[in-house]
């Protein structure tokens, strides 16, 4: 995760910035014997000598939805007429409901994992975040503004 595409060594730099968290799924059933779980931290750029790494590892049948990188989604600036997407990077154990939202309400057959937007009119303008989760705990995007 965060690592361009290709080979990867120990001095590649990451695609952004740090996570708070990051639920593992794991398979559908463990076996029984030895299960490993590998990890490496990349730093996103080389001008630093600092670098703090701290791990847990919990046990669960189902983990919440969890958001990787905050920023997201982005906001847009689009021209009329023109399409836009909104999305934004999570992890979490299936199955997953997913719910856009329009200034905080709900948006009408929005249940996908992106929103598009095709095409984007005077009255699409305002904030859109994604409501995400399992049954009974859901999580919330930022807003995203829409100009």
């Amino acid at each position: 995760m965060r690592l361009p595409s290709g080979q990867v060594s120990f001095n590649t730099a990451a695609t952004s910035g740090p996570w708070l968290s990051w639920p593992v799924s794991p398979p559908r059933r463990w076996s029984s014997g030895k299960t490993f779980l590998a990890v490496e931290v990349h730093q996103t750029s080389g001008d630093t000598a600092d670098l703090v790494f701290g791990m847990s590892l919990t046990a669960a049948r189902q983990f919440p939805a969890v958001f990787t990188d905050p920023s997201q989604p982005a906001d847009r600036s689009v021209g009329a007429g023109d399409p836009t997407t909104f999305s934004a990077e999570f992890l979490g154990t299936p199955p997953l409901s997913f719910q856009w939202l329009k200034g905080g309400n709900s948006i009408t057959n929005a249940t996908n994992a992106t929103l598009t937007i095709d095409p984007v009119l005077q009255g699409d303008a305002g904030s859109y975040s994604l409501r995400i989760g399992i049954r009974s705990r859901p999580n919330v995007t930022r807003s995203a503004v829409l100009t």
